[in-house]
């Protein structure tokens, strides 16, 4: 059985959770108190995956991560999209060298680190490199990581061209089934 793939209405109380702030009640903040809209909660959901795949070496988790992605985005674009958040995930593993602190995908808790992969993953959208190359500071802890900066700009340009898609009804999206299981007769 998958996750579902969905994020809280808005709250009018969100906090800035950029700098790893705390929650209600001192707990780490939701995934619905820091994402901002459908195409976070994705992108953190697919990165959950991937991240747990390289750590486990864990082929169900690349499976449940491509399989979600298609899912939603279908079978052009959803590989796409994974394949990028794994680019990214890589690029930090080999630029930062502190341990990465995640969760599964199923958790509604976030972590500093994951706070800070958003950040970033925001950032190129616009045309502010230098909030990017801040957000990829902060995250890697390091001057410069011009492997994972590039990473995160090309990951931010699949997720601002999949934002449209992930606002429509999920009846409306693409309807080509995923050829990851399908079995010949």
């Amino acid at each position: 059985m998958r996750p579902r793939l969905t994020c809280a209405e808005p709250t009018t109380n969100r906090r800035d959770h950029s700098m790893g702030g705390k929650g209600t009640h001192g707990q780490p903040p939701t995934v619905a108190e820091v994402c901002t809209d459908e195409m976070q909660v994705f992108a953190l959901s697919i990165t959950r995956f991937t991240a747990t795949g390289c750590m486990t070496r864990g082929v169900a988790c690349w499976d449940a991560g491509c399989q979600s992605a298609e899912d939603v985005l279908g079978p052009m674009n959803g590989p796409r999209l994974v394949a990028e958040l794994i680019g990214v995930m890589r690029a930090r593993q080999t630029e930062r060298q502190q341990p990465w602190q995640s969760r599964s995908a199923t958790r509604c808790r976030v972590t500093r680190d994951e706070i800070g992969l958003l950040s970033a993953l925001g950032h190129p959208q616009g045309a502010d490199r230098a909030a990017l190359a801040s957000a990829t500071r902060v995250l890697i802890g390091r001057e410069a990581a011009p492997r994972l900066t590039a990473a995160f700009e090309v990951a931010a340009e699949t997720l601002k061209s999949i934002r449209p898609m992930l606002a429509m009804p999920a009846s409306s999206r693409p309807a080509t089934p995923s050829t990851l299981h399908e079995r010949t007769a």
